[in-house]
């Protein structure tokens, strides 16, 4: 049997406050979103879905799309862009995918999607790298699992040891932070709260960031913060000082710099480039 490949894949998270919109915007490559927070009104070509909590919504190239969020609570969600390469023989034909499906108490698939999210996110950053076998993996075991609707038999896909360890108290903090910064994307996040998190001293978790993930923890939390900036910029209608705002840079002017670092690109440049 075929598996899934990938020419990329890339993830990330989003907080939308009450009333906020998206859209509409025509997709270009293939989208999964769970809502972990809040809800939405989905409209794709023209038909339109109600998303609730645990809602996952799968989108394909082509489609014109617009997001309208939880009118009286903050909502949430993760999400992935990918271009497959190769389909599993298994799956149906993309023109008959289910655009949405609602998650069941007991359903693998929301903590599956916050591995392959963790996982692509704790991924060395480069340009144009094809995703490794492990997030590849996983994103064809909770895309069979949305496909197909099967709950059974679904253990031997879930986090496995492959791949090169992370620190334990690596993990920890960025775990942490990152729950600090899906609730709230302008937390106040220091190294002493992340070394607190991780247990370990800051000059150990230094080191261990270093080792792990080639960077320093702070450098590791800016990036998260531009990461979500990135998907405000692409998935929202806010304006850029809006976005360095809600994401907690101290003004536009820190906040286009260490965009321009990181991406190689003004955030202009992604604000419209839906």
């Amino acid at each position: 049997m075929s598996r899934l490949q990938l020419r990329h894949l890339h993830a990330g998270s989003a907080v939308y406050l009450p009333g906020d919109r998206f859209g509409p915007r025509t997709l270009e490559d293939y989208e999964l979103v769970l809502i972990t927070a809040g809800s939405a009104r989905y409209t794709a070509n023209g038909q339109t879905y109600e998303a609730r909590a645990e809602s996952l919504i799968l989108a394909r190239p082509g489609f014109v799309e617009t997001y309208e969020w939880d009118r009286e609570r903050t909502s949430r969600h993760l999400y992935f862009h990918f271009a497959p390469s190769r389909l599993p023989d298994d799956w149906p034909p993309p023109t008959r995918w289910p655009v949405l499906r609602e998650a069941g108490e007991q359903s693998p698939m929301p903590p599956l999607m916050d591995y392959v999210v963790r996982l692509v996110e704790q991924a060395p950053a480069g340009r144009g790298r094809e995703p490794g076998p492990e997030p590849t993996r996983q994103a064809e075991a909770l895309l069979s699992l949305f496909l197909h609707e099967a709950g059974a038999g679904y253990a031997d896909l879930l986090p496995t040891e492959e791949g090169p360890a992370v620190p334990p108290p690596v993990l920890r903090a960025m775990d942490w932070a990152r729950r600090e910064l899906q609730t709230d994307p302008s937390a106040a996040i220091d190294l002493d709260r992340l070394a607190r998190a991780a247990a370990v001293n800051p000059r150990h978790l230094c080191r261990l960031f270093a080792d792990a993930a080639d960077t320093t923890p702070m450098r590791w939390v800016q990036h998260r913060r531009l990461d979500q900036a990135r998907s405000l910029l692409r998935r929202s209608n806010l304006s850029v000082q809006q976005v360095a705002d809600r994401c907690g840079f101290a003004s536009p002017f820190h906040f286009s710099r260490a965009y321009k670092a990181r991406f190689d690109r003004p955030p202009s440049a992604d604000r419209f480039a839906r």
